[in-house]
């Protein structure tokens, strides 16, 4: 009974064994066997068949009986080891074997790409032929376009001789006509100058007279030689001016008299600056802050004609420039330090400020403006008024900021010679058309400026102007945006760039056809 339980026990304990689990042992050995005998079957094939397999070696090589006694069959004579020439022999014998197998896969791989090549080379044996036949027609049409050309020139010549035959004697023509234009300007303005010349002569008699005739008046037994000469004085002088109206009027011809004063302090005179250094005035730009936060609005380079100096308190200033004293402002000529001196020939400027006044050694003098504390006011009151609705104005710079403007560097201005200047290259003294003489070129500080500015187009150029400046429209005086009300106000301009003004002996001067009024009138519009 007990050995039937354990035969039951060893028969379910190899009950679930695989082939191999019990006879892999006997497999394993019977490889090994194998691999042992078939490997001394090739040892002695070798050693029987030694030489002949020695000198077919190219082909017994990669035979496998023989590939393990590679290096025994035919020992390396290059340095290499037995096992490494074996390891070689058995690479190149594989690489051979697996070039041919993969020779005989990609064979249709070749016979495609063979087909292919021929198509493309037939395309492109096509190709050449169309180029060649392109080719031929465009050297056709070449030669065709050649002879059309040739004879369209032939015919042009003729046309185009004609039209320079035409040219030159337009420009004959008009060379006549501008020389007898320019032969008519000449004599109007000789005309012109010679009726100035009279006027101005007959004024000066006129002045002579007068001379003569106040003191006639003075003493009683004269009376009757002066009523003689004033009723000349008056036949002359009535006549005279209704003369003068109307050559104005027709040609813009106007009496020399006394020329317009420039206000304004000698270039070179010392002014201390607020950081405690001096500066000649001459270097000094708007935007520059004098003594006591003094800002400098704008600057003017003015004209020394006519002009004279005089010294107070050793600063050289023209004697029509106002000074304070004794809490009054006088002009300078009154002034009792003031010395008239002879300064040679002397250049002129002078400055806006923020302050209004401006402090040189111990005198205060006025600026450009020269405005009194009403006419401050004045200026105060309207901007409150009419700009910013009653609101307090912080800033002692408001005359600068509501009333100053100007144009940028590219505007145009016709001289008396029919050339032309941007403004930024106008010179003081400069004639611009009409006989209209520069008294003065003023370089305004672009900031904190209220108004905005308009974009003028002429036909060939453009430029900027603020749009609070006066011009004459219609024989009135008004704003420039009255007549551009369509343009659009530009608020953005760069802060870089200067604005520049003029003042002149007529008071206005014309940028295109439109006329200003000078830097004088931003302010003096609203004082008259």
């Amino acid at each position: 009974m007990e050995s039937q339980s354990t035969f039951k026990q060893i028969k379910k304990l190899y009950k679930g064994l695989s082939y191999f689990d019990s006879y892999g042992s006997d497999i394993i050995l019977s490889l090994l066997i194998g691999i042992i005998f078939f490997g001394l079957i090739s040892w002695y094939h070798v050693l029987n068949n030694l030489e002949p397999i020695k000198n077919d070696w190219a082909n017994q090589r990669c035979r496998p009986n023989i590939m393990p006694f590679a290096a025994m069959i035919n020992p390396p004579n290059d340095g290499r080891s037995n096992s490494q020439f074996t390891a070689d022999n058995f690479t190149g014998c594989t690489q051979n074997i697996i070039k041919d197998i993969v020779g005989h896969i990609t064979k249709p791989v070749e016979y495609t790409l063979s087909i292919i090549t021929k198509f493309f080379t037939m395309l492109l044996k096509v190709l050449d032929k169309i180029r060649s036949m392109l080719t031929k027609i465009r050297g056709q049409l070449k030669a065709f376009g050649k002879k059309i050309m040739a004879r369209i020139m032939n015919i042009t010549i003729g046309i185009q001789e004609f039209f320079i035959h035409m040219r030159e004697m337009i420009n004959k023509i008009q060379g006549i006509f501008i020389a007898g234009f320019y032969v008519v300007l000449g004599s109007y303005y000789t005309l012109k100058s010679t009726i100035g010349a009279l006027f101005e002569i007959i004024v000066i008699i006129l002045f002579i007279l007068l001379g003569v005739i106040i003191p006639l008046w003075m003493l009683p037994f004269t009376w009757g030689f002066a009523a003689a000469m004033t009723a000349i004085f008056v036949a002359i002088a009535i006549p005279l001016t209704i003369v003068a109206v109307a050559m104005n009027s027709a040609m813009g011809t106007t009496l020399s008299g006394i020329p317009s004063t420039s206000s304004c302090f000698e270039e070179n005179t010392i002014v201390l600056m607020n950081n405690g250094r001096k500066k000649k005035m001459k270097d000094i730009v708007s935007g520059d802050i004098l003594v006591n936060n003094n800002i400098v609005t704008s600057k003017m380079i003015m004209s020394s004609k006519y002009e004279t100096l005089y010294n107070l308190d050793n600063t050289y200033v023209t004697g029509s420039h106002k000074v304070y004293y004794k809490n009054s402002i006088i002009y300078v000529k009154n002034h009792p330090d003031a010395i008239a001196t002879y300064h040679g020939r002397f250049r002129l400027a002078c400055l806006n400020v923020s302050n209004k006044h401006i402090k040189i050694n111990n005198t205060i003098f006025c600026d450009y403006d020269e405005m009194n504390d009403d006419e401050t006011t004045d200026l105060y009151n309207y901007v409150r008024t009419n700009i910013i609705c009653n609101r307090n104005i912080s800033s002692n710079n408001f005359i600068h900021r509501f009333y100053h403007g100007g144009f940028s560097q590219r505007a145009k201005i016709q001289l008396s010679n029919f050339t032309f200047k941007n403004i930024e290259n106008i010179q003081k003294d400069d004639m611009l058309e009409g006989e209209n003489r520069v008294l003065g070129c003023v370089e305004i500080l672009n900031q904190d400026l209220h108004h905005g500015m308009l974009r003028i187009v002429n036909k060939d150029s453009s430029y900027y102007v603020s749009e609070n400046m006066n011009i004459k429209h219609l024989g009135k005086i008004c704003k420039i945006r009255t007549r551009f009300n369509d343009t659009c106000v530009i608020n953005n301009i760069p802060k870089s760039m200067k604005i520049y003004h003029l003042i002149t002996t007529h008071g206005f001067f014309k940028v295109g056809d439109i006329t200003f009024k000078d830097y004088n009138a931003l302010v003096e519009t609203y004082l008259s």
